[in-house]
């Protein structure tokens, strides 16, 4: 006679992303910061420029060939070169190390600086118009994290995919 079941299955591990104050919004790495600024390697500096938000299928690769995930944004590639990495601040304390990976309308057209990309639409519609500073860093500092910043994009591709 039997009694009763369960069953029980192993843990399922998953990534929660939370972005508040001081939080990074992307897994992406640079130089250290000091009071909001990296310490090295700034090539050129756009203050109080209008960044928007999009989102894509989770497959989706941007104009250069890139995967689009977090940390990745839209930029008019005559400004700011595809595969440029940047550090990213918003007015709210939230931060982003981002690599330049696809062209948007609005930035083409001068509507917007940057476009942020989000895994999801309501993520893009909540943080749909923001003014950012973005600090361009040097071919040079951006290669020192180059391998890193790969190996980091590539586990991303593996998680959840």
């Amino acid at each position: 006679e039997e009694i009763g079941r369960e069953t029980q299955i192993g843990m399922i591990p998953t990534i929660q992303k939370v972005y508040g104050e001081q939080a990074s919004v992307s897994g992406f790495v640079g130089p250290e910061v000091e009071d909001g600024v990296p310490v090295e390697g700034v090539a050129a500096v756009y203050t109080s420029q209008r960044a928007t938000a999009y989102s894509a299928s989770g497959s989706a690769k941007g104009a250069s060939g890139r995967r689009l995930t977090y940390g990745t944004v839209a930029i008019n590639p005559s400004i700011i070169p595809y595969g440029s990495l940047m550090y990213i601040t918003s007015d709210d304390g939230k931060f982003v190390y981002a690599y330049a990976a696809d062209t948007g309308t609005a930035m083409m057209t001068g509507h917007a600086f940057i476009d942020l990309y989000y895994e999801t639409y309501d993520e893009s519609v909540d943080n749909a118009v923001i003014p950012v500073t973005v600090y361009v860093l040097d071919d040079e500092t951006a290669a020192k994290y180059k391998e890193q910043n790969d190996a980091i994009l590539e586990a991303d591709t593996t998680v959840g995919r």
